[in-house]
């Protein structure tokens, strides 16, 4: 009978050096794709810099790690006209209403802009003092969407 024939178990064969290489390089992937997803890809790590730390970094001379760089300052807009045809404004930290930089919008303001709105502005930081953020991004609402 065909039921009195032992069943063997297949035998697991060891992971040749080729599967073990190709194992090594799907986890090495998986942990930066992870890496990546929480901390950001970006020049500067696409953290939002507090204004305060920003200004009080740059008291003498520009920090070196933002010239050039794409940066995004969350703060308060203050002192816009509320006219479309004037690009700057000043942006004020929401901890420390001491501190604030100067933003010029290189683009459109985009709809509901004015004073007193909380903004994330997205862009080149100036190579010279005082600080000047050229944005050419602005986001309003409420910073637990951004």
């Amino acid at each position: 009978m065909a039921s009195d024939v032992p069943l063997q178990e297949p035998t697991k064969r060891p992971m040749s050096r080729r599967q073990k290489r190709k194992l090594a390089v799907v986890l090495v992937v998986v942990v930066v794709a992870v890496v990546i997803v929480f901390w950001g890809w970006d020049s500067t790590g696409r953290s939002r810099l507090g204004i305060a730390s920003l200004v009080n970094e740059s008291q003498t001379s520009i920090p070196p790690q933002y010239i050039n760089k794409t940066i995004e300052l969350q703060g308060i807009v203050s002192d816009w006209s509320g006219s479309v045809s004037d690009t700057s404004f000043r942006l004020v930290d929401q901890v420390d209403s001491t501190k604030s930089i100067e933003v010029t919008m290189a683009g459109a303001f985009p709809a509901e802009f004015d004073n007193g709105k909380t903004v994330v502005a997205k862009g080149l930081l100036g190579d010279s003092l005082p600080l000047v953020l050229t944005a050419t991004e602005i986001t309003i609402g409420c910073a637990t969407k951004y």
